[in-house]
C-alpha cells in the first residue's frame, strides 16, 4: 500500500489563465471602441501620474510597445496618441454573466474544489494581438499544494474542459473566455459560428496558434521548505500537470542523458523561490521563509513580471504569425500585383517589429532583465527571428527575380516586334535594294515583314531551349 502523500499548505497563491487572440491590425481602432462599449469595463493605464513606478521598471523600448503612457516628452510623433498603440482594461467578475457569483466548483476523483474568480484583464495591441486574463485563486484556506496543481492543470485546458458548476450551472473555462470575446467579436472581424456548431467557437480565421489551451501563469508560497519539494512538485506545477502524473526523470543527470536540461526553464536569484518557464507559461514556487515572498513578490509577479511576461508572448505571437504567412508560399509565389503587394506588407510587418519589439533590455532592476532574457530563451526569440527574416528574403528574392525575368520577357518580346518592323522599313524607306517605286504598302514589303516576324521567332524560340538547357 502506498504511503499517502503530504502536500504543504499554501500562504498565498494564485493563478493567471490567459487566453492570447489574433485579430487584422486595421481593426484595431473599431475594436478598442468596441471594447469600450463593454458594460462595467474600466480602463486602466492611462495616466502616467498615476502609476508612474512603472516608468521607473521598465526601459523605453518596452514602455514604446505596452506602456507609452509612460515615455518621455517627445518619443511619441505629435499626430500619435498611447491609445492608439495599446489599450488596457479591467473587466469585473459580476459583468460577466457565467461567472457573476465569483465562485465554482470543479471535480478531480469525486472531491469537489471550490475556486475564487478575482478579476478579468483584457490588453489589446495596435500590432493585432490582445489577451483576456482571468485570475482565479482556491477559495478553501489553508488549501493544500495538491489542490493548486489540479485546479492549474484541469482549466488551463478548452479541448478537453474541466465543467466548473456555477450555482448549479455547469461552465467551462473556454465557454467563459468565448462569452467574453463575444462581447467585441465582430470588431475583430471574426464570424461567430457558435450559431452553426456545438463547440464553443474561440478561435478566428487567423488565431489557430494556440488552438487548444491557455497560457498558466501562477504564483505560490508555502509553509516549510521548497527545497523539500523540489525535485517533484515543482516540478509538476512548472510543467502544469495533475498531482497524480508519474513522469518524472529521477535527476537532472538522467535529464541530461536524454538530451534536457532542466536548469535552462528555471531561474533562482535568491533563495525561497524558483522560477519556472516554459512556452505554455511562467511560475514561481515560493516559500514563507522569506516574508517578502508572501507579502510583496504577489505584487511583483503580477504586475512587472507579468507584463513582461506578456511582451514575450507578444513577440513570438506575431512572428508565428508572420511565420506563416510566409508558409503559404505557393498562394505568394505567383507575380501579380496582389501577390507583390502581400509580400511587400510582410516585409513591412517584419521591420516594423524588428525596430519597434526587439529590444535586448526590458528594466535596469536585476530580476526582471533576467526574466526577460529567460523568456526570450526559452521562446527560442533569436532563432524565431532568423528564421522569419531569412524565409521573408529568400520569398522577396524569389519573387522579385520573377518580376524580373517577366520584364526581360516583355523586353524581348518587345524586341521581336520592333527589331524587324525597324528592319523593313529601314530597308524600304531608303531604296536600299534600289527597288523602284515599292510602296510600303505593296506586296513585298508586307511579305518581308512576315518573314521577318517568323525568322525573328524562330531565332528566339532557339535561344530560349538553349538558355533552359544550360
Amino acid at each position: 500500500m502506498e504511503d499517502k502523500i503530504e502536500y504543504p499548505i499554501l500562504k498565498n497563491h494564485y493563478t493567471r489563465l490567459c487566453y492570447p487572440f489574433l485579430f487584422d491590425k486595421q481593426n484595431f481602432k473599431t475594436l478598442r471602441a468596441s471594447v469600450l462599449k463593454v458594460p462595467g469595463i474600466k480602463e486602466i493605464c492611462n495616466d502616467k501620474n498615476v502609476e508612474s513606478w512603472k516608468s521607473e521598471y521598465f526601459l523605453p523600448p518596452l514602455r514604446r510597445v505596452w506602456y507609452p503612457h509612460y515615455l518621455p516628452e517627445g518619443h511619441l510623433k505629435k499626430e500619435l496618441k498611447p491609445e492608439d498603440i495599446i489599450g488596457h482594461f479591467e473587466l469585473p467578475i459580476m459583468s460577466v454573466d457565467m461567472v457573476k457569483s465569483g465562485s465554482g466548483t470543479i471535480v478531480f476523483n469525486n472531491s469537489p474544489i471550490e475556486i475564487q474568480f478575482e478579476n478579468i484583464l483584457l490588453d489589446i495591441s495596435y500590432l493585432g494581438i490582445g489577451f483576456i486574463t482571468i485570475e482565479i485563486k482556491l477559495k478553501e484556506e489553508r488549501s493544500t499544494f495538491d489542490k493548486l496543481l489540479i485546479m492549474n492543470s484541469a482549466l488551463r485546458m478548452t479541448s478537453r474542459s474541466t465543467d466548473i458548476d456555477v450555482d448549479g450551472k455547469k461552465v467551462t473555462i473556454g465557454g467563459i473566455f468565448d462569452s467574453i470575446l463575444d462581447s467585441f467579436r465582430g470588431a475583430m472581424g471574426w464570424s461567430d459560428r457558435s450559431a452553426e456548431t456545438k463547440d464553443i467557437v474561440l478561435y478566428g480565421d487567423l488565431n489557430d496558434i494556440f488552438y487548444d489551451r491557455v497560457l498558466c501563469f501562477s504564483y505560490s508560497c508555502i509553509e516549510g521548505s521548497i527545497y523539500d519539494h523540489e525535485d517533484d512538485l515543482f516540478i509538476k506545477y512548472w510543467q502544469l500537470w495533475n498531482p497524480e502524473v508519474n513522469s518524472i526523470l529521477s535527476d537532472i543527470g538522467t535529464e541530461k542523458d536524454y538530451g534536457f536540461d532542466r536548469s535552462k526553464y528555471h531561474l533562482s536569484m535568491w533563495k525561497h523561490a524558483i522560477y519556472g518557464f516554459s512556452k505554455e507559461g511562467m511560475v514561481v514556487f515560493s516559500d514563507g521563509n522569506d516574508s517578502f515572498n508572501e507579502k510583496i513578490l504577489p505584487i511583483y509577479f503580477g504586475s512587472y513580471y507579468y507584463d513582461i511576461f506578456l511582451i514575450a508572448v507578444v513577440q513570438r505571437m506575431v512572428l508565428l504569425r508572420i511565420n506563416r504567412q510566409l508558409s503559404h508560399t505557393e498562394k505568394m509565389s505567383g507575380i501579380d500585383r496582389k501577390n507583390y503587394n502581400a509580400v511587400i506588407q510582410i516585409r513591412r510587418d517584419l521591420l516594423e517589429f524588428a525596430n519597434k519589439c526587439v529590444f535586448t533590455q526590458a528594466s535596469n532592476y536585476e530580476l526582471g532583465q533576467l526574466i526577460w532574457r529567460k523568456l526570450k530563451d526559452v521562446f527560442e526569440m533569436e532563432d524565431l527571428l532568423s528564421e522569419v527574416k531569412s524565409q521573408c528574403d529568400e520569398l522577396s528574392g524569389y519573387m522579385e527575380a520573377s518580376r524580373q525575368a517577366l520584364i526581360n520577357d516583355f523586353m524581348n518580346i518587345l524586341s521581336y516586334i520592333v527589331i524587324p518592323a525597324s528592319l523593313i522599313l529601314a530597308i524600304f524607306s531608303s531604296n536600299f535594294l534600289e527597288l523602284q517605286n515599292v510602296s510600303l504598302k505593296s506586296n513585298w514589303v508586307s511579305f518581308a515583314f512576315i518573314a521577318a516576324f517568323i525568322l525573328a521567332f524562330v531565332v528566339w524560340q532557339v535561344l530560349k531551349r538553349k538558355e533552359k538547357k544550360d
